[in-house]
């Protein structure tokens, strides 16, 4: 057993000690008694509760990870180990991280600094691609469909000029558009913290944030990313521009 070979120093200890006395056979036999009761797994599990063995690196790297787990599910993600691999520790990122380069690279870091702090033989943490799942084409999906379904119309670009946020409320969704710099982004305009609207907040248009106007919680006005509060975002909905008219599709929760 691999694990079982990287603990041989305590068991030589005691085996030293006795072929000090002058039993080498006796020795060896504790050494293979020893080997065959940490190959059983209730044993191992005890001794490394005692810290009678060390763990193995992939086993305190699963535990180091678990203890990242509730920041990464708090962005809608989750983290798989793939491998260890000279001091490299190799994972992959399911949920709403995968595929964004923004979160992943966030997570990623958080990763790497929560394993690096806790296992300081660990170098450096990569970011394995996630299998690509087979795609099913439903039989209802074929065909001519409305390209606007589930979106909703929103101002003209013109109502919304540069360093300006504009709040489009409908009968079920209360969105905030934002234009930074001519690049238009769509939120729900619910601040993190509170869910209390940000439409009356600040926009640093230099800065390119947005400061929430009831507790001074601040974001990334591109990404939705909170500033104040790294593990909070602002829900972000898919935005278009049609013939000067903006159309945001609001997620339903």
């Amino acid at each position: 057993m691999a694990a079982a070979n990287t603990r041989t120093g305590s068991w030589r200890v005691a085996a030293q000690a006795t072929q000090s006395a002058g039993r080498p056979e006796r020795a060896d036999l504790i050494i293979t008694r020893l080997f065959e009761m940490v190959d059983d797994p209730l044993i191992y599990a005890l001794f490394v509760r005692h810290a009678i063995v060390r763990p193995n690196i992939i086993m305190r790297v699963s535990r180091v990870l678990d203890l990242a787990l509730p920041y990464i599910r708090s962005h809608g993600g989750d983290v798989e180990l793939v491998e260890v691999r000279d001091n490299v520790v190799y994972v992959r990122l399911h949920g709403s991280c995968n595929g964004c380069s923004l979160s992943a690279v966030t997570l990623r870091n958080e990763i790497e600094a929560t394993l690096r702090t806790n296992i300081p033989e660990i170098t450096g943490v990569q970011v394995v691609a996630a299998e690509a799942a087979p795609a099913l084409i439903m039989p209802e999906s074929i065909g001519v469909r409305d390209h606007l379904a589930g979106w909703v119309a929103g101002p003209s670009t013109s109502d919304v000029p540069p360093g300006v946020m504009y709040r489009l409320q409908t009968e079920r969704d209360d969105i905030l558009i934002i234009n930074l710099d001519g690049r238009l982004s769509a939120f729900r305009n619910a601040c993190a913290h509170q869910g209390l609207p940000l439409d009356d907040g600040i926009l640093d248009a230099e800065a390119g944030t947005i400061t929430c106007p009831w507790h001074g919680f601040c974001y990334d006005a591109s990404s939705g990313e909170c500033l104040t509060a790294p593990q909070a975002q602002l829900e972000p909905f898919p935005l278009r521009v049609e013939q000067g008219r903006i159309w945001v599709r609001p997620t339903r929760g």
